[in-house]
């Protein structure tokens, strides 16, 4: 081979290479797109859970005044205040009966109970206050939940301990429920 058809080669074979490299490029563009997706997520429902229902037990309830103990449901719903007036002795109490709705889309359960006396926890005063709802419960769709809160003196405490408070006990329950 003479040495003109050697460049004529070289030649031939970059621009052949320069051409594929071009042809390449071509069907890259040619096949290649970007595709955005946008969109909106709405959710729609309701939640809200709330007492609809709180009352004293009088057939229950002993050794306090039953005419002036009252049961009292916020306005907002997610808070009663309940007062059991002049515990007689040690062996007195005062049942309440309440009852809690769950007027929402979905299954409601129930984190977390907060009991307040005088604005401090009731454990730290001389009333104890148990309750027949346990965290974890769940109420339904459209459900109820009745329980009952029990108002009586401390163990080792007694009205003749108290006579400077009037043995008056006046506390609010408020009720944490989250979405199941």
């Amino acid at each position: 081979m003479n040495k003109n058809t050697k460049k004529t080669n070289k030649r031939n074979v970059i621009l052949i290479l320069i051409v594929l490299v071009l042809v390449l490029g071509i069907a890259y563009a040619a096949f290649s797109d970007t595709l955005t997706i946008s969109g909106t997520a709405n959710a729609k429902g309701r939640f809200n859970v709330e007492f609809t229902s709180a009352s004293l037990n009088n057939a229950n309830s002993t050794g306090i005044d039953k005419e002036n103990s009252t049961a009292v449901i916020s306005g907002d719903s997610n808070t009663v205040t309940l007062t059991a007036k002049d515990f007689e002795d040690e062996n007195s109490s005062a049942v309440f009966n309440v009852t809690v709705h769950n007027d929402s889309t979905t299954t409601a359960r129930l984190n977390g109970i907060t009991v307040t006396y005088n604005g401090s926890d009731v454990t730290d005063d001389i009333f104890e206050v148990t309750n027949t709802l346990s965290a974890g419960s769940t109420i339904a769709v459209d459900g109820t939940a009745n329980f009952t809160v029990t108002v009586k003196f401390k163990d080792g405490i007694t009205a003749a301990n108290v006579t400077e408070l009037n043995s008056t006990a006046s506390f609010n329950i408020s009720l944490e429920y989250t979405q199941v």
